[in-house]
């Protein structure tokens, strides 16, 4: 599946240490890159859910995200990939597992990366593209 400049990603929440609840809010730490198995350089996970409907997204998060490690999706951030490149990164849609693409070319130094996701996390507040999970 081919980005564009409006292809919207999501981030998944399965942890509540990872977002407020009132008012709802990312926390900085959603945003920060991980090296991950395998990996040299630090990555941010992330899923495009273009054209897909709202319950859509959230089984695409419980299913690729949430049962891989045995946990409830809690939450998820939205960004655009043009709000991406804005910061200076860019992206890998690898589609491993579907609809993955990986953040990449994030700086190696913490204070860089903690800047970035600053960044990336007012984008979401300002955009109003967080949500917590609706009860069931």
């Amino acid at each position: 599946m081919e980005l564009s400049l409006e292809t919207e990603l999501c981030r998944f929440v399965v942890d509540r240490k990872m977002f407020h609840r009132q008012p709802p809010a990312p926390k900085l730490t959603l945003f920060m890159p991980r090296v991950g198995p395998g990996e040299e350089e630090p990555t941010l996970s992330t899923f495009n859910v273009d054209e897909l409907s709202i319950d859509d997204i959230w089984v695409l998060g419980q299913v690729e995200v949430g049962d891989k490690r045995s946990r409830t999706i809690k939450a998820r951030a939205h960004l655009r990939v043009k709000d991406i490149e804005a910061v200076g990164l860019s992206l890998n849609p690898n589609n491993v597992p579907p609809r993955h693409v990986n953040v990449e070319s994030w700086p190696l130094q913490k204070a860089r990366q903690l800047s970035i996701a600053q960044q990336l996390n007012a984008v979401v507040v300002e955009s109003g593209t967080f949500s917590i999970r609706p009860k069931e």
